[in-house]
């Protein structure tokens, strides 16, 4: 289920039949939005963990911390990112900030996978090798290496582009 719609579904629980339920969120990855929408709702976690760190010792902890009612238990990926909203999300909002307004429009059109360098260039009205010089710099600012994949990977884990999809294409240089 999707982070809003479940998110939306358990308030409703919560604020209706359900005012005692414990709620253990299992996610993928660690997604800005999907915590925002958690956030947002209101709704009384009692565990946000992603799927790839659960094991049979974490999730006996998290079950007797979720009915004790006393403690929040998170993964250190997803604790990193709460306090980054938390704060004013000024760790996500870094970046963005060091990219030059053209490089924010690329992000968009790279991360629509139906496209070629050549396709965007074309669209964009630049060379293609315009287009790779643009991935690389944003790879660097962004701290991700590896091309064109790495790129839109970064930027969605900080909050640059949407958790998933195909990014905007409005808007050229």
């Amino acid at each position: 289920m999707e982070g809003a719609c479940a998110a939306s579904l358990v308030a409703a629980l919560q604020r209706g039949p359900c005012p005692d339920s414990v709620v253990i969120v299992l996610a993928q990855r660690v997604d800005p939005d999907n915590l925002r929408k958690w956030v947002s709702q209101q709704v009384s976690v009692s565990a946000y963990l992603l799927w790839s760190e659960l094991n049979q010792e974490l999730l006996k902890r998290c079950l007797a911390v979720a009915f004790s009612g006393d403690t929040l238990v998170i993964s250190r990926a997803v604790a990193a990112a709460v306090i980054a909203l938390l704060q004013g999300e000024t760790r996500l909002a870094g970046p963005a900030r060091r990219l030059t307004p053209r490089e924010r429009v690329l992000l968009s059109w790279l991360a629509r996978w139906d496209l070629s360098y050549k396709e965007i260039a074309t669209q964009l009205g630049v060379q293609e090798g315009t287009i790779k010089a643009h991935v690389r710099h944003i790879g660097e600012k962004l701290g991700a290496s590896g091309g064109r994949a790495a790129v839109v990977e970064a930027a969605r884990t900080l909050g640059l582009l949407p958790a998933t999809g195909r990014g905007s294409t409005q808007g050229g240089w």
